[in-house]
């Protein structure tokens, strides 16, 4: 797994002892550079999703109304984060975040009627940026779910074989060193020449074959898959390509997922 370690850092050889620690985790060694796989820039790319709330950092940058109590009024000398017990009257205080813009300090009861207003606004306006987004993806040429609850997702097959190629694609496709999941578009491609199955289905990304569909998920889409080739449309779909180093900072195999299929890809 030299090429993971070259992507994600790993433990250091014995031979290097003086190597600089990597932010994962004692015995780790910063990654070198895997070298990117050349993207075609008229592949499809996933378009970014709106985020609908603040970050714990951004909120935390917000400024307060006041920093007074609103049980009893005395100027709280280190405004909570998130709750506190009053050194004055002895009730708790809570932030609330108004307008995306400042933070309040509020009593319980103040808090959960706010909580109330505030999340069934946040529901319609995520509901709205997961229909503008999915807009986006089927301008792009790729096939969606209409929404998330009719949303389907499978694993790939078979990424063993292409561990190398995966990492070269991630360290084209990753905004950050240490990401290790990132989002991109598939194509699925009949392969009926295939001796061991003629129902095979490849999974190409970028031009590079990552894996196959499962057989019997494969089997089920064929009639979707030759409907797009009559059509002369390509099979997009989104994936995910994931892996390569768990939370503990060990190594581990990437692996590809195709997330957000519509039902009807598998009749």
């Amino acid at each position: 797994m030299g090429f993971l370690r070259r992507l994600f850092g790993g433990p250091p050889d014995s031979k290097s002892s003086n190597s600089t620690q990597s932010p994962w985790g004692r015995g780790a060694v910063l990654a070198a550079s895997v070298v990117p796989a050349t993207l075609d820039p008229s592949w499809p790319v996933v378009p970014p999703r709106e985020r609908v709330g603040l970050s714990t950092a951004e909120i935390n940058e917000l400024p307060y109304e006041a920093t007074t109590c609103p049980t009893c009024g005395v100027d709280v000398a280190k405004p909570p984060k998130g709750r506190k017990k009053c050194a004055s009257c002895g009730v708790y205080m809570f932030v609330i975040v108004i307008d995306k813009s400042r933070r309040r300090l509020v009593t319980e009861a103040e808090r959960q009627r706010h909580e109330t207003i505030q999340g069934a606004r946040e529901e319609k306006e995520q509901e709205a940026a997961d229909r503008k987004w999915r807009s986006a993806v089927k301008a792009a040429g790729v096939l969606v779910a209409r929404n998330e609850d009719e949303a389907e997702s499978t694993d790939v097959v078979g990424e063993s074989h292409y561990q190398e190629d995966l990492a070269s694609l991630m360290a084209a496709l990753r905004t950050r060193p240490e990401q290790y999941d990132v989002e991109t578009v598939a194509a699925l491609v009949r392969e009926p020449n295939n001796w061991h199955d003629r129902n095979a289905v490849m999974v190409v990304i970028n031009h590079r074959l990552v894996g196959y569909i499962a057989s019997g998920e494969a089997q089920a889409a064929q009639p979707w898959l030759k409907r797009q080739e009559r059509n002369g449309k390509a099979a997009f779909v989104l994936a995910t390509i994931g892996g390569g180093r768990d939370d503990g900072g060990s190594l581990t195999p990437i692996g590809v997922t195709l997330d957000d299929l519509p039902e009807s890809i598998f009749g």
